[in-house]
């Protein structure tokens, strides 16, 4: 063998040893968050069984991470606990409600198990550096592990319905109050209600029965019919309206233009009207007052008869007259026609005619 052929066989081995090596640090768990990044959470327990460094971390059956350091503790009471260190793959996420178990299988081989609890709507990612309280399970097959989560999910259902029960009884109780309370009111809508759907019922008869008709189901369709008709007219007669109100509107233009002196006229219409009005009021309160004139004229019964008789005797008087002014009239007509006889039977009288 000469050295060239021993250079490469022991390059061959060097390379192959590192390869090796590489698998063995990925497969022990050395490297395994190279370049993904991952964040830290510290479990609390009573106790480790089994833990160490490097114990794996999983999650539904899933390595998650792995534990980097485990040390003795106390808590808030001054108890001894174990604090563990768990670094978790920067791509698997761990939620406040997961619960962690020290789980420890048949063969002996330990590890640290997360399970999934309550509802995903409440699902809140733990940050770095978050604190979980674990437990150790004490079912080493892992059955018991896989049946506590259901098992917590069946006593957060039954909390919720618990707590849907109680929130139910309270409205029951507020409904109650309020029905007992308001018992006169509500008795009263109700019988309010009963009367408007009776009538709602009458007026809905009445409608069957008027649209049911043969008679009014001929007459509605002969109005339908001379609907068209009668819009027509009505059209018609709008625009007669219109026409008629531009023509009012020619005849009141004049009017508007000489308004002022028509309303000044107007005005001392009113004015005289007034002073007419006063006058009247005057004359009637003289009428109305017994010491006046009118007054007496009208409330006093002897004087009515005084001026009665003095009627009565001017009546009489007039019949005494006529015949001397018939006498009067005959003489002026003589007088006219034939003045020289008057003369003459003024110097020789005659007989005289009566």
């Amino acid at each position: 063998m000469d050295e060239r052929q021993l250079q490469l066989r022991v390059g061959v081995m060097a390379l192959a040893t590192l390869l090796i090596a590489g698998i063995l640090l990925v497969m022990f768990g050395e490297l395994p968050r190279f370049g993904r990044g991952g964040y830290t959470v510290t479990i609390h327990l009573d106790s480790a069984p089994g833990l160490t460094k490097d114990t794996p971390i999983l999650k539904s059956g899933i390595r998650i991470g792995r534990v980097s350091d485990v040390r003795f503790a106390y808590d808030k009471d001054k108890h001894e606990i174990v604090k563990v260190t768990a670094e978790i793959d920067g791509n698997r996420r761990l939620f406040k409600h997961d619960v962690c178990y020290v789980s420890r299988s048949v063969l002996g081989d330990t590890s640290l198990e997360f399970h999934r609890v309550g509802r995903p709507e409440e699902y809140t990612p733990l940050e770095d550096g978050a604190v979980l309280e674990g437990k150790v399970s004490q079912d080493p097959t892992g059955l018991m592990n896989a049946l506590e989560q259901p098992i917590q999910t069946v006593q957060y259902t039954g909390q919720a319905l618990a707590d849907a029960s109680a929130s139910l009884k309270t409205a029951a109780d507020k409904i109650t109050v309020l029905v007992e309370t308001n018992e006169t009111a509500i008795t009263e809508t109700i019988a309010e209600a009963r009367a408007t759907l009776e009538s709602v019922h009458r007026v809905a008869d009445v409608a069957d029965r008027l649209i049911g008709d043969e008679e009014s189901q001929k007459q509605i369709r002969e109005a339908l019919n001379q609907l068209p008709g009668t819009l027509v007219q009505v059209k018609k007669t709008m625009d007669l309206a219109v026409a008629n109100l531009e023509n009012l509107q020619e005849f009141t233009g004049p009017l508007s233009e000489g308004a002022g002196e028509r309303v000044e006229k107007i005005d001392n219409a009113v004015v005289q009207m007034d002073a007419v009005l006063t006058q009247l009021a005057l004359f009637s309160e003289a009428l109305n007052n017994r010491d006046s004139s009118l007054g007496r004229l009208v409330h006093d019964e002897e004087l009515y008869f005084h001026l009665n008789r003095a009627a009565k005797n001017v009546d009489d008087l007039t019949r005494q007259m006529k015949p001397i002014l018939a006498d009067v009239r005959v003489f002026s007509d003589k007088i006219a026609r034939h003045p020289g006889v008057v003369v003459r039977d003024a110097v020789r009288p005659g007989a005289g005619i009566k």
